[in-house]
């Protein structure tokens, strides 16, 4: 999930994995306290303590990990967001087709229709009338 980050504090920490390959930690303590783990990279380089930034982070159990915010994720929030109003029109139009709605639209329908016929009648009275 895609999330703004107030950085309060940035750390690196050297490790080396069970294969023997060197990688440098880094954890982000944000704004409510939380501490989110993920790997030195060109965009944690350029993070600074004070700086707001958007980071991909997922929980992983009492965890919280993150990795630096891609175009892919960027597009696949869009997608969630374009499914929803999908699914929230899709209810919508389900609504308007339904007998209920069909019927109380023909009922609005007439008594519209039955003012335009009054107004038309008037107005040829009043033509009559002239």
């Amino acid at each position: 999930m895609l999330e703004t980050i107030d950085i309060r504090n940035i750390e690196f920490s050297d490790f080396t994995a069970k294969s023997g390959k060197n990688y440098t930690r880094c954890i982000i303590t944000d704004s409510n306290g939380r501490q989110l783990s993920g790997f030195k990279s060109y965009a944690t380089d350029k993070m600074h303590i004070g700086e707001t930034v958007e980071l991909s982070v997922e929980v992983n159990g009492k965890y919280f990990n993150f990795k630096p915010v891609t175009p892919v994720d960027r597009l696949a929030v869009r997608v969630e967001n374009i499914e929803a109003f999908c699914k929230k029109l899709a209810l919508k139009l389900n609504d308007l087709n339904s007998p209920s709605t069909k019927e109380e639209l023909s009922k609005g329908l007439d008594k519209e229709q039955e003012k335009a016929k009054s107004i038309v009648e008037e107005l040829e009275e009043f033509d009559r009338l002239e």
